[in-house]
């Protein structure tokens, strides 16, 4: 469990190998330690080779099918790779077993706005804030939401609360400047769109999901 935990901390902080090593004794000591999968999967998501992900977390679950964690972050990968109705029986599954799991709702909340279902991204997205109030994610998700629903103001202050809470991206920032735009607040808006590409200068689209930035078909900078 420990090293687990270690491999965790080495990948958060950008060394893989270090991460792989752990794992790698870890998984000498305990073939069949479910949590192990989960981390190991998750190191490969941070890595971007999210097919390999899949696999790994895919076996955590077989593992343990109860596991509440894997299934969400297995939701994650799927999704990435574009795998949105694999993804949602994921996170209903995992809602099945915690019905108050934030990072399930969360992670529903984001496939359903990729699918073009708003209304319902906010739905998920508010009980995932209602299950605790201080989970940044979903703030800056919800507020997502609300922009692609036709609601700016209410996407401003979600993401103004999400960067609050300690997840501030470029993307809710170019996020910001396109809701200040729609209500011609047009000083904000490019004072928002300056702070993103502070943060980031190749930060073109605010279209975010399970921590991939979707490329858009005329992107902010042009817009």
């Amino acid at each position: 469990r420990v090293l687990g935990q270690r491999a965790d901390a080495w990948s958060q902080l950008g060394d893989l190998e270090n991460a792989l090593e752990d794992i790698q004794v870890a998984l000498e000591k305990d073939p069949k330690h479910a949590p192990l999968y989960d981390v190991l999967g998750t190191i490969r998501m941070r890595s971007l080779d999210y097919p390999q992900a899949a696999r790994d977390l895919d076996h955590a679950v077989q593992l343990d099918r109860k596991n509440v964690a894997a299934l969400v972050h297995r939701g994650e990968a799927y999704a990435a790779l574009g795998s949105l109705k694999a993804a949602r029986r994921d996170f209903f599954k995992a809602l099945e077993l915690n019905p108050k799991s934030r990072e399930a709702l969360t992670g529903l909340c984001q496939a359903l706005r990729v699918d073009k279902d708003p209304r319902a991204a906010l739905h998920a997205c508010t009980k995932a804030i209602e299950a605790d109030e201080h989970h940044g994610p979903a703030y800056l998700h919800r507020g997502l939401a609300y922009l692609a629903g036709g609601a700016p103001l209410k996407a401003i202050e979600d993401i103004d609360m999400a960067a609050q809470l300690g997840v501030r991206r470029p993307e809710g920032l170019l996020a910001q400047s396109v809701a200040h735009a729609l209500n011609r607040q047009y000083k904000q808006s490019h004072l928002s769109f300056e702070a993103a590409i502070r943060a980031d200068p190749y930060a073109r689209s605010h279209e975010v999901a399970f921590g991939i930035a979707k490329d858009a078909a005329e992107d902010n900078l042009k817009a």
